[in-house]
């Protein structure tokens, strides 16, 4: 049985943004379909996985970019994005999310 370590809060919203150019195409994969990426890495990831803490991923195609949503950051998007070899350089994190001039 897996536990949850860390900071952990259920009423907090978190963004993130990165350039689609900064992704390869399998991470662009896992990253849209996190919840089950995250189930096939159990051994690597430090935290329990629930189809309720998915992120609202959307592709903004006028200006190239992925962005990631959620209001309940269970889900250890900063981890999971490290742990598939995402430069975290390139990610572009707000805690109240990005309006939609925002790059």
């Amino acid at each position: 049985m897996k536990t949850r370590t860390g900071f952990v809060s259920n009423s907090s919203s978190s963004s993130f943004m990165i350039s689609l150019d900064d992704l390869t195409a399998v991470q662009l994969v896992k990253i849209l379909d996190h919840i089950e990426e995250a189930k096939e890495m159990d051994d690597v990831l430090d935290f329990a996985v629930d189809a309720e803490d998915a992120w609202d991923i959307t592709i903004k195609s006028r200006r190239h970019k992925l962005h990631g949503s959620t209001f309940m950051d269970n889900f250890d998007m900063h981890f999971f994005l490290q742990a598939i070899g995402v430069d975290m350089e390139k990610v572009s994190w707000s805690r109240y999310g990005f309006n939609d001039t925002e790059d």
